[in-house]
């Protein structure tokens, strides 16, 4: 599996802190664009030690507990605990608004404006600033996150009248072919693929208490990006054909709940 990382992070507070930072910043990013986890004036996240040892193998135990006091020793995040049991050892974790400063994707008024007054003094074009220095001196073959902010849903009429509301087949697939340029092109909809996503559509709201909107189907397909790459991933045919998973495939409810079920082996 690929980890990415903001150089900016790895420069100024080491890779093994930046790798963390990254995932982090992922699921705050999920949790914001669904309104979860939010207390206190803070976006949480949530895992234990022995999770974060699988889901990055190369660091121990002990690296782990290393790496997020050093991220809290440098003001990246905090601690907390707002699990429903006592007994329930699990720490949650908190970006900090100087953390948030290295990833575009979630300095947004939107998200900034459900967080508390620390947030609010947050300057995105300072961060745009910092992303475009990042990208000159990042070093060639060093893992880049896709840390370009989300496009909006609506587009506005030549007229500029009203805004026209794209149905959530186009918007599913600008979603798709903006987050995962590399996947094949769908170049035709066909009944299937329409039928498949329009029932995601429909089952979005009981799976992820959200509606299925452009950016939560972004988000969804960055976490494909992230967690399961090798979804994404050519593979060979019996015939011995190389070929990629179409979006039909990647829309399918059984892959869906998989996904955030937790059930691919990654």
């Amino acid at each position: 599996m690929l980890h990415q990382f903001c150089p900016l992070v790895a420069k100024e507070f080491g890779v093994n802190t930046a790798i963390f930072l990254q995932n982090l910043a992922f699921w705050t990013h999920t949790n914001l664009a669904n309104m979860k986890n939010i207390h206190d004036g803070y976006c949480w996240t949530y895992n234990t030690l022995d999770a974060f040892t699988e889901i990055f193998p190369y660091f121990t135990k002990k690296m782990v507990r290393g790496i997020i006091n050093n991220a809290i020793q440098n003001g990246l995040i905090i601690k907390g605990n707002y699990n429903q049991t006592r007994y329930d050892r699990t720490l949650w974790y908190a970006l900090t608004p100087k953390a948030y400063m290295y990833f575009n994707q979630i300095v947004n008024p939107k998200y900034l404006n459900l967080l508390g007054e620390a947030f609010k003094a947050i300057c995105p074009k300072g961060h745009i600033d910092m992303e475009e220095k990042a990208y000159r001196n990042v070093e060639k073959g060093t893992p880049i996150p896709d840390i370009k902010p989300d496009n909006k849903t609506n587009t506005i009429s030549e007229s500029g009248d009203s805004p026209i509301v794209k149905d959530i087949v186009d918007e599913v697939l600008d979603a798709y072919h903006e987050t995962l340029p590399d996947m094949p092109k769908v170049k035709h909809v066909t009944t299937e693929l329409r039928r498949a996503i329009k029932k995601m559509e429909a089952e979005w709201p009981s799976l992820r208490n959200k509606v299925l909107t452009k950016e939560v189907a972004s988000s969804y397909f960055l976490g494909l990006k992230e967690l399961t790459p090798f979804l994404l991933q050519p593979y060979k045919t019996k015939e011995g054909n190389v070929r990629r998973n179409r979006l039909i495939n990647l829309v399918r409810l059984d892959t869906i709940k998989k996904f955030y079920n937790g059930d691919y082996d990654v």
